[in-house]
């Protein structure tokens, strides 16, 4: 399940979803989730389900936190996995396919990402995670796909800062993702 929550992007919102229904892997469902975007979000959502197959849902009133968007994905995703999709992203079409190949390779996995390239709002490259990650954490530990315990990876990793770039960049189990979200979640602004 595609979840893809939207405030006030506009400008970024049809690039998103292009990339989203250009993935090579096609077996998923996408669900858009407008937070009341006062921008012209929602005339770029309405003309863009006339073409795209998403079911679009959009807030009477701002929520304020973009993590009811993730609740709507906790209470109604029956697919196996989640896909948070934030909506000022863009991926690259064999994205989700290795994600769901990761994801299949190792019974138990409950959560596979990739490293992100670091644009501005022209779309030039300023960066990739993967720099960050070589910088702060492990000179070459993220330049190959790896399957890691958990546990671990919290401790020696996790608790020291963000391995997981963005949600875009991260593809969960669902039951995990299930168990993982509390009402609590909303409160906060960032997490």
């Amino acid at each position: 399940h595609v979840i893809v929550p939207s405030y006030q992007h506009g400008p970024h919102l049809e690039e998103r979803l292009r990339s989203i229904f250009a993935q090579e892997y096609s077996r998923f469902r996408v669900s858009v989730i407008d937070d009341h975007s006062t921008d012209n979000s929602d005339t770029i959502l309405r003309k863009l389900n006339e073409e795209l197959p998403f079911t679009y849902i959009r807030r009477e009133a701002n929520s304020g936190s973009p993590f009811t968007s993730w609740q709507y994905a906790a209470e109604n995703t029956e697919e196996d996995l989640i896909w948070i999709c934030e909506s000022d992203d863009a991926a690259e079409p064999m994205f989700l396919a290795k994600m769901v190949k990761l994801m299949r390779s190792k019974a138990g996995t409950k959560l596979a990402y990739s490293a992100s390239h670091i644009v501005d709002e022209d779309g030039q490259l300023l960066g990739r995670t993967a720099d960050y990650f070589q910088s702060n954490f492990h000179h070459s530990r993220w330049q190959r796909a790896f399957v890691s315990d958990g546990i671990f990876e919290l401790r020696r990793y996790q608790r020291f800062g963000m391995t997981v770039p963005n949600m875009s960049s991260a593809l969960i189990d669902r039951a995990a993702f299930q168990a993982a979200f509390t009402p609590e979640i909303k409160k906060y602004k960032l997490a």
